[in-house]
């Protein structure tokens, strides 16, 4: 009969300035907690880590350890740690972050919803505004109707372009300025319809 593996929560208190070694076969550890910022933990003969809570370290393919060694980097204060070893895999969903959070870079947070809006216009051979600029818009389609249509970022659109949607065709966008469209000369005004998509 083949032998079962798993993995065991270990509450461990170390007195300032102490160490403990716990003998156990694993090829992962997971911090769950840590009542201080830091501190150190080596497996086998291997070099020691600081670590803090929330850390977790997984073993090469085929590799592990036999022994798990924590010590206490302070000099004045108790250490208490929960810590998961063994084989498989934990996820804690439980982790909380103190204090604020400082994001870097380009970040996009998803609106919690979007609401849709149906209408159409009027499109001549005059420059004629289908949609005004909108922060919130995340996107939507402008239906060019039964002629042909231009559409632009003003009203210097022309029967040119800058973009051509052929009658009965339509085209996405996630613009968030306003769109002019336009017909050429001698085609029929037409709706050109558009549906939009703001959050809410």
């Amino acid at each position: 009969m083949s032998g079962i593996k798993g993995f065991f929560i270990y509450e461990i208190t170390l007195a300032a300035g102490a160490s403990e070694t716990i003998n156990c076969q694993g090829e992962f550890f997971n911090v769950l907690e840590s009542d201080q910022a830091a501190f150190l933990i080596g497996t086998d003969e291997g070099r020691l880590c600081r670590v803090e809570q929330g850390y977790k370290w997984r073993a090469a393919p085929g590799e592990g350890y036999n022994r798990v060694y924590f010590e206490n980097l302070s000099a004045v204060d108790p250490l208490t740690v929960s810590v998961a070893l063994g084989f498989g895999d934990l996820e804690d969903s439980q982790t909380s972050v103190a204090g604020g959070v400082t994001l870097t870079g380009a970040v996009e947070i998803a609106p919690a919803a979007d609401v849709c809006a149906v209408s159409s216009v009027n499109v001549t051979d005059a420059a004629t505004q289908i949609l005004a600029a909108d922060a919130d818009r995340t996107g939507g389609v402008v239906y060019a109707g039964t002629e042909d249509l231009w559409i632009g970022p003003d009203n210097t659109v022309t029967a040119a372009g800058p973009v051509y949607i052929p009658a009965g065709a339509s085209l996405s966008f996630g613009h968030k300025g306003a769109i002019y469209g336009i017909r050429a000369a001698g085609l029929a005004a037409d709706a050109g319809a558009y549906v939009e998509r703001d959050t809410v």
